[in-house]
């Protein structure tokens, strides 16, 4: 399947469209977000985003909505354009016309295991983390936005059914992953290899 919307060579086009696509998907995203909380009745909690009720489950159930479409925008809708209007034939751009090699799944596993401990020598590293005196209001800063960010992680987490594990594996699993491969090895680096 070959079609071309736009035919633009120059790897400044490609990036600054790029970026107006990804801008576009989180406007739009935003909107879209917004609209169904409104359209679900969650107005109440629209006022209370900054400072939420965790324990609340529509506040979690905002919180997803928003979370989904805002994912849905910026890494899903916004590479998706931009393969549709530049690239001529986006499905091999993204190497979906031919079948992986199953060693490579053998050597996915294998560095999963080897990343592991780097991963979490990493997340140790950042925990140690202490920045000098005079940057002690962005530490504060920091790590306010950390242990809300772990809030919510754990919020999210605890799951209390099959619809709220559904829900979170399409969050967490899915849209990340299609997101990651749209995002970076569909449209990112073939707009840094073209240029």
């Amino acid at each position: 399947m070959k079609y071309q919307f736009l035919n633009i060579t120059s790897g400044r086009s490609k990036i600054v469209l790029f970026i107006v696509l990804i801008l576009f998907g989180y406007l739009l995203a935003s909107f879209t977000a917004l609209a169904i909380l409104k359209f679900a009745g969650y107005n109440h909690i629209i006022e209370h985003l900054s400072n939420p009720d965790l324990t609340d489950i529509n506040t979690l159930n905002a919180f997803r909505i928003v979370q989904i479409a805002m994912h849905a925008g910026m890494f899903l809708l916004g590479p998706a354009l931009y393969l549709l209007l530049v690239e001529q034939n986006p499905i091999q751009k993204l190497g979906l016309d031919r079948n992986p090699y199953w060693v490579n799944y053998i050597l996915i596993v294998i560095l999963m295991l080897v990343c592991l401990p780097g991963i979490n020598f990493t997340h140790t590293l950042n925990q140690a983390l202490h920045l000098p005196g005079w940057l002690s209001g962005t530490e504060k800063w920091m790590q306010e936005k950390e242990d809300s960010a772990k809030q919510l992680t754990d919020a999210f987490l605890a799951m209390k059914s099959y619809k709220d594990l559904a829900v979170n594996l399409i969050m967490f699993c899915f849209l990340p992953a299609l997101g990651e491969e749209l995002f970076f090895r569909g449209a990112l680096f073939s707009i840094i290899k073209d240029w």
